[in-house]
């Protein structure tokens, strides 16, 4: 697989154990795979054709493979993109990848730290999937963990700003098995015509002060401490945060799992709406839902970085003993 300069800006191949770009001489980290891809940022006429995305100029980046898509996009207001985008679909092993991040805007190079966190955490996924490793738990909090000493690494100048620090959600699904794993408020849903669902939970003070009864969920839509996060990737994560959340289902009807970071869900705040949003949506291809909810994101307001990525998902056809296998 290609190795690529972490520098968002730059993206020009590197060679294994080099140590800075020759290009922009950005400093490299140890080195993370990326998946191999057409890159020249055209949306395709078929939705089938692949492609790993446009890697300089974040404005906006569109990615799609068979069944999984994502866009992410600068939005209206922000200087620039410091959310990040990776998915892939893996035939061989029928699965899929989806990664969404998005940079704390109060850290240092945060638009560095949420592609190092994406690719690193999409290279671990994928190593894991096409190991055979039997358990997506052990594999979804192994990239996590590499995901965060990735981002731990990035060097920065110390000063008035964090560290580099991100959030991150991912998915990875095999067969009808999916698990996610999440730390922040960039969120994960599972959308199907018989419901809507939001399968993580965000790691903000609001999320805590609503679990422990202190805030109402009107209260605390107005709070101006909504975003605070208690749990991101980056070198001052505290040990009192713990690991990743993570979490496994097993498909029991035909739909969509959506990761997206708060510059989508802030329209779109509880489960119905998102569902209602999804299920008006003209193309359902995961393209189509990616850059029509993108675009819903941008008709609304637009006030942050949107990135959306989506996977179809569908039950497993049942096997010679009458059931499917439990995830």
């Amino acid at each position: 697989m290609a190795l690529h300069c972490l520098n968002p800006e730059c993206g020009e191949p590197v060679r294994e154990g080099d140590r800075f770009c020759e290009v922009c001489g950005q400093e490299l980290l140890p080195s993370v795979q990326v998946v191999d891809g057409e890159m020249d940022g055209r949306r395709p006429e078929d939705d089938d054709d692949p492609t790993r995305g446009v890697r300089r100029g974040r404005d906006h980046v569109e990615m799609w493979f068979p069944g999984v898509a994502g866009v992410s996009d600068r939005g209206l207001h922000r200087r620039r993109n410091e959310d990040a985008i990776a998915v892939v679909r893996l035939d061989d092993y029928d699965a899929a990848v989806l990664v969404v991040c998005d940079g704390v805007s109060t850290s240092h190079q945060a638009h560095v730290a949420s592609q190092v966190a994406a690719d690193t955490t999409l290279a671990s996924l994928v190593a894991s999937v096409e190991s055979g490793e039997p358990d997506l738990e052990v594999a979804m909090r192994d990239a996590v963990v590499r995901a965060q000493a990735a981002v731990s690494n990035i060097p920065y100048k110390a000063g008035t700003k964090d560290p580099p620090s991100s959030t991150l959600v991912a998915a990875v699904i095999r067969a009808d098995c999916a698990t996610i794993g999440w730390v922040g408020d960039s969120r994960a849903y599972l959308v199907c015509p018989s419901g809507t669902w939001q399968l993580s939970r965000d790691d903000t003070w609001v999320a805590d002060q609503i679990e422990q009864g202190l805030l109402s969920a009107e209260e605390a839509a107005g709070d101006p401490n909504g975003h605070v996060l208690t749990r991101w990737l980056g070198e001052d994560w505290r040990d009192s945060q713990g690991g990743p959340s993570v979490l496994s289902f097993q498909v029991e009807e035909a739909g969509h799992v959506v990761l997206c970071s708060d510059g989508l869900w802030n329209y779109l705040p509880t489960e119905a709406e998102m569902g209602g949003a999804v299920s008006e949506l003209e193309d359902s291809t995961p393209l189509g839902l990616a850059a029509e909810l993108t675009e819903f994101a941008r008709r609304s307001g637009g006030h942050d970085n949107i990135t959306v990525a989506v996977a179809a998902v569908a039950t497993a056809p049942r096997r010679g003993g009458g059931g499917r296998e439990r995830c």
